[in-house]
């Protein structure tokens, strides 16, 4: 009886080995191409129900019109080799306005990113892609703060050179 359920049981823990390992990998490798500057290049708001009304709006900010749209330069994040990060804000006269920071870890195809700085404790997740020099963040928050995290946010940027 024993050989029988060792026999069964020596695959799968094979298996969720494999499975881990891969994962393991793909996280080192979204952490290698990562790690960097990065700026902003566009973004899209969707909040749904906004205000906690049954109403949608939606905030883009297209390739190309930051400046015009935002009335700041596109955002520049540095994601650092010991899982830190910043993300510098600055206005249209290249001062520093905002700055937050944090720790950010990968979880197979997902960021989590955590502020320490301006405030402890405020956490994000997004599913990210990195295509060549272009990095997708996908996730949903609470960006009208109605208390409800069911407002998608869609960000694309470019890395520094």
């Amino acid at each position: 009886m024993f050989k029988f359920y060792s026999f069964i049981f020596l695959p799968v823990l094979f298996f969720i080995s494999c499975d881990q390992n891969t994962a393991v990998q793909e996280n080192v490798e979204l952490e290698k191409q990562l790690v960097g500057e990065w700026y902003n290049v566009s973004m899209k708001l969707t909040m749904n129900t906004f205000n906690n009304k049954d109403t949608v709006k939606i905030f883009e900010v297209p390739e190309g019109s930051w400046e015009k749209k935002m009335n700041i330069r596109p955002i520049n994040t540095y994601f650092k080799a010991d899982g830190t990060y910043n993300s510098a804000h600055m206005n249209l006269e290249d001062s520093v306005f905002y700055n937050p920071a944090g720790h950010w870890t990968i979880l197979g195809d997902t960021i989590i990113m955590r502020d320490t700085f301006p405030e402890k404790g405020l956490s994000y997740r997004y599913k990210i892609t990195i295509t060549d020099d272009v990095v997708e963040f996908t996730g949903n928050e609470d960006c009208d703060r109605d208390g409800k995290a069911d407002d998608n946010y869609y960000g694309k940027q470019r890395r520094k050179r």
